[in-house]
């Protein structure tokens, strides 16, 4: 069942093999249903980097 209210949620993280993806999902308690996965494209990749530099700098 498809809605269009339905919460969605994305989240950016590394597979096996080291590759940046971003992962489109809803939770369906007791499950989390994936609607999307797919590599990072470069601009997503450089904010990523970025906001993982500015995360480490604020725990300095």
């Amino acid at each position: 069942e498809h809605s269009s209210e339905e919460p969605r949620e994305i989240i950016v993280g590394y597979s096996e093999r080291q590759r940046l993806l971003l992962v489109a999902f809803t939770e369906r308690p007791p499950k989390v249903r994936i609607i999307s996965a797919r590599p990072a494209t470069r601009g997503e990749r450089g904010r990523h980097e970025q906001n993982v530099k500015k995360a480490e700098q604020a725990r300095s």
